[in-house]
């Protein structure tokens, strides 16, 4: 269903102001990535110690690492060095039909345990952002998510985006900043 692009088509994303850091992509493969990323978190959490340069590696290379989720590219938030970072993936679909974007929104693949809270994000003009909030319980614990459909427009495809942590608190007060992210994620290009 998500492709990390859809013949043609790009995602444009306008990170400026905002507290995300991209992933690895295509071309900038996790390996080539990781160092740039290390010591970009490093200058930002003035680092100085070894012990916490070690820490940064090892949880950048924990989230930064591929993996076989739907959403093929990835945004660290990461405010402070003694906070768990919340990742958000992201990638696009193209137009079809409504069912597929409403399975995504409702959090069918995860199991809800009630009902996703699905609302409008205010958005400019010509732009359709809906989130919902859902969560589920894979196992003991609690799993929260906020899930994005973003449509600008575009006759071909919508941009998905997604997070998802084990603490509420975590997902909740990032909301400001998931949903201006939403707001910058464009489909962009001709088909």
């Amino acid at each position: 269903m998500v492709t990390s692009s859809v013949s043609g088509l790009q995602l444009d994303l306008d990170l400026d102001d905002l507290p995300w850091v991209i992933g690895p992509t295509e071309q900038r493969p996790f390996k080539q990535w990781l160092p740039a990323a290390v010591l970009l978190m490093s200058q930002i959490f003035d680092v100085r110690q070894r012990k916490e340069r070690k820490y940064v590696t090892a949880m950048l290379e924990r989230i930064g690492r591929p993996d076989r989720g739907p959403l093929p590219y990835k945004l660290i938030r990461w405010l402070e060095l003694g906070e768990v970072p919340l990742v958000a993936s992201f990638g696009m679909v193209e137009r079809g039909t409504p069912e597929l974007l409403e399975a995504f929104l409702a959090a069918a693949d995860s199991g809800p345990v009630e009902r996703p809270v699905i609302e409008d994000v205010p958005a400019p003009a010509g732009v359709i952002v809906r989130r919902s909030l859902s969560y589920s319980q894979p196992d003991a614990g609690l799993f929260v998510e906020a899930r994005y459909v973003i449509d600008n427009g575009h006759p071909a495809a919508v941009a998905l985006l997604h997070a998802g942590e084990r603490s509420p608190g975590a997902v909740v007060s990032a909301l400001d900043d998931l949903d201006a992210l939403a707001l910058r994620m464009h489909v962009v290009g001709e088909r």
